[in-house]
């Protein structure tokens, strides 16, 4: 019996350790369902279904929500990989998916390059990932929309403010719910903050030159370009001496996994947005009146994808002002975006 179980956790051992060296040579793992826009085989690009993918991801940071992705897509007679209709959850599980980057996971976490083709750029699928967990839109609270959700932040604590109900007033709170010292209840009227920054966006928008557009704007600069391409040809030599017995495994996939954040790091800067598209039908002298327009039909999120494409973060400090119940404007930083 003893000689049966050394037997068996000998072979799965041997078992574990091929499925992680195939993940650390980056090659596809196959499930039963295909990964939407592949071939069954998971590497071979379907473009039809390539192009909803890219799609998706273009309509979800322009501020389209889940619901409204798969219904466009439904109202198309789009199918998933399965068949079926789109449904919200169908988006979702293409937004947070690591195949279409091109990322090989192994036991839910990041773990290399994948071999077979990326259908979404690194910049691009790591912008979705930051905005995905930067905020999640409360499942039931339609009757209001917070104009700036994802830009307010806590100049305290560093971190982002919600959108929330505070005595039946609309409030951005900060999130930091920990007690004692740490603990930090700043807030700030959502309505009168709104209207602040909507004005500051107005006024920027009315006087933005647009000439030569459309132009993708990015902030890449050469010497991140350098940088990236000496750590891929870093990893690629660590692989061949890998390959070559030259480096354990675990060596390997230590100093691969420095190298691996070192490009992640700067993959952040290489979201590329076309500007003649987001800010459409928004700029020039009737810039105020189409924002309006905007805002009485109920278009927040195309107001919040323009908002966040102007600014970086809209930064709260301490209220300062004397009078009990007013507004402090001086308390209100918005940073801009370099344009």
């Amino acid at each position: 019996m003893a000689h049966a179980c050394r037997s068996s956790d000998d072979t799965s051992r041997r078992l574990r350790d091929a499925l992680e060296d195939r993940a650390q040579a980056g090659r596809v793992h196959r499930t039963p369902l295909r990964p939407y826009g592949y071939a069954p085989d998971g590497v071979t690009i379907i473009e039809d279904e390539a192009r909803i993918v890219r799609e998706i991801y273009a309509r979800y940071l322009d501020g389209a929500s889940y619901d409204r992705i798969a219904a466009e897509l439904t109202e198309r007679g789009e199918r998933t990989a399965s068949g079926g209709r789109w449904e919200f959850y169908s988006v979702r599980t293409i937004l947070k998916s690591r195949h279409v980057a091109g990322i090989r996971v192994l036991r839910g976490r990041d773990f290399a390059e994948g071999d077979w083709p990326a259908i979404i750029d690194r910049g691009m699928w790591t912008e979705v990932q930051d905005r995905r967990a930067a905020y999640r839109a409360p499942a039931r609270r339609p009757f209001r929309f917070y104009l700036l959700r994802g830009l307010v932040m806590c100049k305290k604590c560093g971190i982002l403010m919600a959108g929330t109900l505070n005595k039946n007033a609309p409030t951005y709170l900060c999130a930091r719910r920990r007690v004692g010292a740490a603990r930090c209840a700043r807030r700030i009227n959502a309505v009168k903050l709104e209207e602040f920054v909507s004005d500051a966006a107005v006024d920027l928008l009315t006087h933005l030159d647009l000439t030569g557009a459309p132009r993708p704007a990015t902030a890449l600069s050469p010497a991140d370009a350098a940088a990236i391409a000496a750590d891929e040809q870093e990893l690629a030599e660590l692989k061949d001496m890998w390959t070559h017995r030259e480096l354990s495994t675990r060596e390997y996939r230590q100093m691969r996994k420095t190298v691996d954040e070192r490009i992640t790091a700067r993959h952040r800067k290489t979201i590329v947005r076309p500007t003649a598209d987001v800010l459409a039908g928004l700029v020039g002298p009737n810039a105020r009146a189409s924002w309006q327009h905007l805002a009485a039909n109920g278009e927040g999120e195309r107001l919040n994808a323009v908002l966040r494409f102007l600014f970086t973060a809209v930064i709260i400090d301490e209220h300062r002002s004397g009078t009990p119940g007013s507004f402090d404007y001086s308390r209100v930083d918005i940073e801009p975006n370099p344009l």
